[in-house]
């Protein structure tokens, strides 16, 4: 992402928003003639930020806006352009973000997930990051409503998750838990189908899928994955093992013999219980300050 700052003077919000809003209009017809895609700019009065998952792409557009902003006798602040794989905490303002990290407590989901996030950054797959998302765990489900946008809670899970493969356990348990906060399905399915996307690139994912088929079961039994286990639950046929070397006795005993065990899918909850996750690390008290 990259995330510059026009120091364009604003003596009267209204003329610089129709001088900036040409300035847009202009961007998006150069964009256009190079039929660029995969990217996504917001502006909020003279700050822009642009997120895009091909660095050129970003590096092309932030070139752009350059030339266009000194056209219009207008220029970025260079101290304050700047390019980063951290999507989170690099899209909320500095002095923010040191407000909220330094002091170490909040009652907040969003604010106590942002210090787990800042723990995942410095201290990635450590034995803390897990005992503090357990620790969230415990708090998001004895929460029973909220006001808070759920979707950003979601989004700093996932990059939680994204560098933390030793998470997936209790970060899925914590989807879980948030999705029981959206009603609309279609919002639901829209939402897993963003984070499937978002770990598609990365190899050898199938533990992961495992776990978001444990989320998704109970609510859209047929959402497909491609990891070959998670095919096994919804087809009896899908092979996991090659068996052709196997005599004809031995091929039809594996053929014959269910490995998904429908009562207890039947018997799960629409929520991931601690029980199911606690054998994938050791649930104890942790002096993580919240």
């Amino acid at each position: 992402m990259v995330r510059p700052l026009s120091t364009c003077s604003r003596p009267n919000a209204y003329i610089s928003e129709i001088v900036l809003g040409y300035a847009d209009l202009e961007l998006t017809h150069r964009l256009e003639e190079q039929s660029l895609t995969e990217y996504h700019i917001l502006r909020y009065r003279d700050d822009y930020r642009i997120y895009s998952n091909n660095p050129q792409t970003a590096e092309l557009i932030l070139k752009h806006i350059t030339e266009i902003l000194i056209d219009l006798n207008m220029r970025l602040n260079a101290q304050k352009t700047l390019v980063s794989n951290n999507i989170i905490q690099v899209s909320i303002k500095p002095d923010k973000l040191y407000w909220n990290l330094s002091k170490k407590s909040s009652k907040s989901l969003q604010s106590h997930l942002l210090l787990i996030h800042d723990l995942a950054t410095k201290f990635s797959n450590s034995g803390s990051l897990t005992k503090a998302l357990d620790r969230y765990y415990d708090k998001i489900s004895s929460c029973k409503e909220t006001s808070e946008n759920i979707n950003v809670l979601i989004s700093i899970l996932v990059d939680i998750v994204f560098n933390n493969p030793r998470t997936y356990p209790i970060a899925s348990a914590i989807l879980s838990e948030l999705l029981l906060f959206i009603s609309d399905k279609y919002e639901k399915d829209l939402l897993m189908k963003k984070i499937v996307n978002r770990f598609a690139k990365i190899p050898n994912t199938g533990h992961l899928q495992i776990w978001l088929q444990r989320v998704t079961i109970k609510i859209d039994r047929g959402r497909k994955y491609s990891e070959i286990l998670c095919k096994k639950v919804n087809n009896a046929k899908i092979e996991i093992w090659n068996s052709k070397w196997l005599n004809d006795d031995f091929k039809n005993l594996i053929n014959s013999e269910r490995i998904v065990n429908e009562q207890k899918i039947e018997d799960l909850s629409i929520s991931i219980k601690p029980e199911e996750v606690k054998i994938f690390g050791v649930k104890s008290e942790y002096t993580y300050s919240e």
